[in-house]
């Protein structure tokens, strides 16, 4: 039931997003915010509720981006990477969780005037550790490739 909650509200705020129903989009991401952050509070012990909870966080942070509110984007991102910083650490054999890191990581990185060079190097260095490991999936290598381009981005702005 939780998971489907979950992937039932996120399909649904993405498609009144995709189609350019921006307030219902926002009002549903804002209850799924509201419902995963009394769950959490509720049995904090339970990663899958916190988990949720961080997406539910990260989706709002892309939203106001979108919006253009950055200071609105940076506190969402933030709440994210506290809670997945908290799961890796709990746990840091598993792999998603270190590379769940890596997303809010690199939104924040973004989201900063001017971008944060060290948080996307936290976030590269997340999936070098993994790769050096034989951890990193096939899916999660061209991430690899991106962070690179866009340090790389970086460096000749400067």
């Amino acid at each position: 039931e939780h998971g489907s909650f979950f992937a039932l509200a996120d399909a649904e705020a993405s498609a009144h997003l995709s189609l350019g129903v921006w307030q219902r989009g926002f009002e549903r991401y804002q209850q799924m915010l509201a419902h995963f952050e009394r769950l959490a509070k509720s049995e904090p012990e339970r990663a899958d509720y916190q988990r949720d909870l961080s997406v539910s966080y990260e989706r709002m942070g892309d939203l106001y981006r979108a919006l253009g509110q950055g200071e609105a984007a940076r506190q969402a991102y933030e709440s994210a990477l506290t809670i997945r910083e908290r799961l890796a650490k709990s746990e840091p054999e598993r792999v998603d969780y270190q590379i769940e890191l890596v997303v809010p990581y690199s939104r924040l990185g973004l989201t900063s005037t001017p971008p944060d060079r060290a948080l996307l190097e936290k976030a590269l260095a997340i999936l070098l550790t993994l790769q050096e490991q034989g951890r990193l999936s096939p899916a999660d290598q061209p991430k690899i490739a991106a962070l690179q381009q866009l340090l790389e981005g970086l460096d000749q702005q400067s």
